[in-house]
């Protein structure tokens, strides 16, 4: 059987009154140029080979892949358990405001993967039900090509799952916004492809 090609792809970029500001998964508007580049992934998947579109359920990425499934009139499933980590009571504060009370936090949240934020959720958690969803994907595609559009965090512990990794390198692997990174998922393990491919058209 053929491998599963999935595209991960992380949305465009947010407004910016929430850069360098905790928002997790609450929904949040975009930037003009994100804007532009979540049109802009029509073109990015005009010609690839594409079977379904798949995305979590906050606007910033069900809109983008709502913008391909439409111009490929393609099947577009929307899974929960693919929106971004809830980061509980930090919500909407400054990073700095959270690093200057708890110094370190950010680090203790990757190098302990259950450690987490009042009312928030773990690195583990997050890992937890996004290989759930990543689960009931295969289980629909167990080949072709499907375009995932989700999350920072979605994307990297997605990733330590394929690269076979403990989930303390999340921190390692980037995913710049309006990135994606090709995964081949075989029966029994899955390549890595590409990783963090920039939009060819910056704004």
């Amino acid at each position: 059987m053929e491998p599963l090609r999935l595209y991960l792809v992380r949305h465009a970029e947010v407004g910016e009154r929430w850069r360098g500001r905790v928002y997790g998964d609450l929904d949040v508007e975009l930037s003009p140029r994100g804007e532009e580049q979540t049109l802009r992934f029509a073109q990015r998947f005009a010609t690839a080979p594409l079977d379904a579109v798949w995305s979590s359920a906050l606007d910033r990425a069900r809109r983008a892949a709502a913008v391909v499934a439409t111009a490929r009139a393609l099947p577009h499933r929307v899974d929960a358990e693919l929106r971004e980590v809830h980061r509980g009571a930090w919500r909407e504060r400054l990073w700095t405001e959270v690093e200057a009370e708890l110094p370190g936090i950010f680090d203790r949240f990757v190098a302990a993967p259950d450690e987490h934020p009042p009312e928030g959720e773990s690195l583990r958690q997050v890992s937890e039900r996004a290989r759930g969803a990543l689960a009931r994907l295969r289980a629909e595609h167990p080949s072709g090509h499907v375009a995932l559009f989700a999350h920072s965090w979605i994307v990297r512990v997605l990733l330590c799952d394929a690269l076979e990794l403990p989930l303390t390198h999340c921190n390692r692997l980037a995913a710049e916004t309006a990135s994606i990174a090709i995964v081949d998922y075989h029966r029994d393990h899955a390549i890595l492809q590409q990783m963090n491919l920039r939009d060819p058209h910056p704004l």
